[in-house]
């Protein structure tokens, strides 16, 4: 069988490629053959495309050339993720830009998902990414499949049905969006774990890179959007237990009073998290590769863009570690429970994946 991947794979961004690859590994560990279509969603490749013109809006001397410098990092990291997405994924030897040469390809089995495939307001609400050029539907499912958010809004529910009810199987990553399957179709559907979880920590340890990004004891921060009071956390704990802050940042300006990562691979991110002594972060996925590897985890939700915060406050509930929200200190995530709910899930997403691939 020959299975077809629609996902945001070619997003600069850690979670983004490598959950592609957890993926591709545990359709593979089934016996299938997997290929990511290699889709260019025009608002996913404008959003990482270098904004000259508004660098050249900068009157402040200082910051126009640290600009240029961010101009050349974002240019880095985009070579540094085509790097690996060459290496580690299988992608289709075609490009599609349009749902007319989607239409076309051919395989045995579509899947969508993971990530926020399904959100209204990401990626401009591409329907491919709901298979709307797939015509038999007996090939539409989708993994994992995320809505981004914790409820959709109430004049777009008959077209999520629409985009939605001749799907063979749905699975999704949130009980939020489980609930907003059963509120427009009255349908229960399975949620299953990030493609990420679905790989041991053995399995990651495959991807570590020769050269580290950073040696001995540290703390590790990774946010998706700014947060002065976790930076401000993370230093405050730093000094309790005597140890660096790493802290891995593409952004314009470097922080003070940290280790500031820059040009950081995939696969470096991997290494940094299997090796760090604490996490403290706003990311989903960085919540996601903290529990799966047992670290000490600090979390505070985004202060802008909040309703995507479900994302995170679901999988935590779901392993029962709300405390790393609400606490002012990195809590335990490598307790037996969570590693016992760890494991039962990578054999219901596991299971999830074989119900795909037999039809």
């Amino acid at each position: 069988m020959k299975c077809g991947v629609i996902t945001f794979h070619r997003a600069i961004n850690y979670g983004g490629v490598l959950q592609a690859y957890a993926l591709q590994q545990a359709i593979g560990k089934l016996g299938a053959e997997t290929e990511v279509i290699d889709y260019y969603c025009e608002p996913i490749e404008s959003m990482y495309r270098p904004k000259l013109r508004d660098i050249f809006k900068i009157n402040n001397q200082k910051r126009f050339i640290s600009a240029i410098l961010k101009n050349g990092i974002l240019k880095f990291n985009n070579s540094g993720f085509e790097k690996f997405r060459e290496k580690y994924l299988k992608v289709s030897s075609k490009k599609y830009y349009s749902k007319a040469e989607l239409e076309k390809a051919e395989y045995d089995a579509y899947i969508t998902g993971s990530d926020q495939v399904w959100s209204y307001y990401c990626a401009g609400f591409d329907k491919a990414y709901f298979l709307d050029f797939v015509k038999d539907s007996k090939k539409k499912n989708a993994y994992a499949a995320s809505f981004g958010v914790g409820s959709i809004p109430e004049n777009l529910n008959d077209e999520y049905y629409s985009l939605l009810n001749d799907f063979n199987f749905i699975s999704v990553r949130e009980s939020d969006g489980a609930k907003i399957i059963d509120s427009i179709m009255h349908k229960e559907v399975p949620v299953v774990p990030d493609p990420t979880m679905l790989l041991n920590k053995e399995e990651w340890s495959r991807l570590l890179p020769e050269k580290k990004a950073a040696d001995g004891k540290y703390i590790l921060i990774y946010m998706i959007a700014e947060d002065d009071e976790l930076v401000s956390e993370a230093i405050k704990w730093s000094r309790k237990c005597n140890m660096k802050v790493c802290y891995i940042n593409d952004r314009l300006y470097k922080k003070k009073g940290v280790t500031n990562l820059r040009k950081v691979s995939p696969e470096q991110w991997v290494d940094l998290f299997m090796d760090a002594e604490y996490v403290f972060t706003n990311s989903f996925h960085g919540v996601a590769f903290s529990i799966n590897f047992g670290k000490p985890l600090y979390v505070r939700g985004l202060k802008s863009n909040t309703k995507v915060n479900s994302r995170i406050s679901n999988i935590l509930e779901k392993y029962s570690i709300t405390s790393c929200m609400t606490e002012t200190s990195p809590q335990p995530t490598n307790l037996d429970a969570v590693a016992a709910k760890t494991e039962e899930d990578r054999r219901c997403g596991m299971e999830a994946l074989k119900q795909i691939l037999m039809g």
